[in-house]
Parts: structure tokens; sequence; C-alpha cells
């Protein structure tokens, strides 16, 4: 191999790490967005249930 070549290798090696630590920032990110709207989700689910057991629109 070639210098030239081994400064190809050592660049795309680079590259490949850099990219993975991107998606793994992401997929950090997006557990948070994922959690976040579960919360919502579960606090939507509470009033309703609560709404419901308080009679509803009969209440």
């Amino acid at each position: 191999m070639s210098g030239e070549d081994i400064e190809r290798i050592h660049t795309l090696e680079t590259q490949s790490a850099l990219q993975k630590q991107k998606i793994y920032d992401l997929e950090k990110r997006w557990n948070g967005v994922y959690r976040g709207l579960w919360l919502i989700g579960g606090g939507f689910v509470s009033v309703v249930v609560f709404w419901l057991t308080r009679g509803g629109a009969n209440g």
C-alpha cells in the first residue's frame, strides 16, 4: 500500500466514526422526544379517565 492509500483509509475511518457518533446522538435525542410524547399522551389518558369516572358529560 502506498502512503496515499493509507491516508485515504484513515480519512474513511475518521468519517465513519463521526457518522456513528452523529447517529448515536440522534438516537439519544429521539429517545427523549419519544419519552416526552409518552408522558403527554399519558396525561391526556389520565384526564379522560378522570373525566369519565366523575360522570363524563352527564356529571
